[in-house]
């Protein structure tokens, strides 16, 4: 695997995380594919609003059990583009850059007017969002 570049806000170069914790990692790994299921609830009962937040919220769960796996810093909002460069990197998967414009856009949608949102469309994030959990989740073993 590719390393990310030293000054991302990732780990020492050593490789070594100390703050490992792998309960946390747990409870945000299950939480975002929790989130997942109520987003895709959400759709089914025709609330855009919260099947987009809750879109939004799996993929940054999941990119939280990633950076605290890896050793990564993700304590702010803005960061979170930070930690799929990083996983996008570590990875050598382009894919990853897609999905976190997907990812944003759902959680953009709080944000809009009610008639501008489509249940179709987000369907679709809904789907690639479960891609971009797949993608990152065997990054939140131990730091390699």
């Amino acid at each position: 695997m590719n390393q990310p570049p030293a000054n991302q806000n990732n780990n020492p170069s050593d490789g070594h995380n100390e703050f490992f914790d792998p309960v946390a990692i747990e409870e945000y790994r299950s939480r975002s594919r929790e989130f997942l299921t109520r987003g895709l609830a959400f759709l089914t009962e025709g609330d855009l609003y919260q099947a987009s937040e809750k879109g939004w919220g799996a993929a940054a769960w999941m990119a939280k059990a990633v950076a605290t796996a890896q050793g990564w810093e993700y304590s702010r909002h803005d960061q979170f583009s930070v930690v799929l460069n990083n996983a996008s990197l570590t990875l050598g998967d382009d894919r990853l850059r897609g999905l976190r414009g997907i990812a944003n856009d759902l959680h953009g949608n709080y944000y809009k007017r009610e008639f501008l949102l489509n249940a179709d469309i987000i369907g679709r994030d809904l789907n690639s969002v479960a891609e971009l959990l797949d993608i990152l989740e065997p990054l939140t073993g131990p730091a390699v």
